[in-house]
């Protein structure tokens, strides 16, 4: 048994023994398939989120508990803290490992009756959540994104579960905003792909005469609420198709009309747009009667 003078140093040094275990591992989300490094030992939890492992030493057992791997099934996982509790029984130790599990989700787009709608027209997507916010541009939108779907919390000393769920907080599309900020909601534990609704329409544009009411093909100049644009080319008898028009104020400029060039467009559901215009005929009539008379 070592012997220490108190008024020979200040520190003194204790050298502990090993002491051979079992250590008792339990997960905070229960989470199965995660795998511990312990002590040269090797283990992964069960169905109910916990693992047994014999170990050489119990000492500061605590501090050598790792990670194995970050891949849990089809999860991922983080260790946050590792937590010791009272011994169960003599050369037995207990574990709490807190973590934050991640799920991969998958988003897909559609308008309001369900049918698909291009991610290509996405120039961002904003995805709130128990932390900050996560923003997702270009390729990362096509892309599954790593949402954690659950996260260990400490309260009055005992661990619980804290389940996250996500809300949709912003969607550019074309230039506008397509979501209502925190209407659709979703759980990464419920679903691993998420159909996301955008407030994008099917418009047709007709281009018709003022005076008689027959259709005009013409060039037209959609101009978005950000200021950028398209083209579209409307035919005399068919209809020019847009399939995804963002909610929003648009202007079209009418390349065959005289008056009525520009017409404002207010876009929130599936529509026909008819843009009456004064062409150069309409003109050449009006001053040929105005002659006559």
């Amino acid at each position: 048994v070592p012997r220490f003078d108190p008024f020979g140093h200040a520190s003194w040094k204790v050298q502990l023994q090993p002491v051979r275990g079992a250590v008792e591992i339990g997960t905070v989300p229960a989470t199965e398939g995660v795998m511990f490094e312990l002590g040269g030992t090797t283990v992964t939890t069960g169905p109910d989120g916990r693992a047994q492992a014999l170990v050489s030493d119990l000492n500061n057992v605590q501090q050598k508990l790792q990670l194995g791997s970050t891949a849990a099934g089809p999860m991922t996982v983080s260790l946050l803290r590792v937590t010791k509790l009272k011994p169960g029984a003599l050369n037995h130790r207990r574990l709490i490992a807190a973590l934050e599990v991640r799920r991969n989700v998958t988003l897909k787009f559609v308008d309001p009756l369900g049918g698909s709608v291009p991610a290509s027209h996405i120039q961002q997507v904003n995805l709130s959540g128990g932390g900050p916010m996560i923003t997702l541009m270009g390729q990362q939108i096509l892309n599954p994104v790593s949402l954690p779907e659950a996260i260990a919390t400490e309260v009055a000393g005992r661990w619980s579960t804290r389940a996250i769920t996500w809300s949709v907080s912003a969607v550019r599309f074309d230039g506008g905003e397509a979501v209502f900020a925190g209407k659709q909601r979703y759980s990464p534990a419920a679903a691993t792909v998420w159909n996301v609704a955008l407030s994008v329409f099917r418009v047709r544009v007709i281009v018709r005469d003022a005076l008689f009411g027959s259709g005009v093909g013409s060039h037209v100049w959609v101009t978005r609420s950000d200021g950028s644009g398209f083209p579209l080319r409307v035919g005399s008898a068919t209809a020019a198709v847009v399939p995804t028009m963002v909610r929003g104020l648009y202007d079209l400029r009418v390349d065959a009309a005289v008056f009525g060039k520009h017409t404002k467009v207010l876009v929130s559901r599936n529509d026909v747009v008819e843009v009456r215009v004064v062409t150069p005929l309409d003109v050449a009539l009006i001053a040929l009667s105005v002659l006559l008379f």
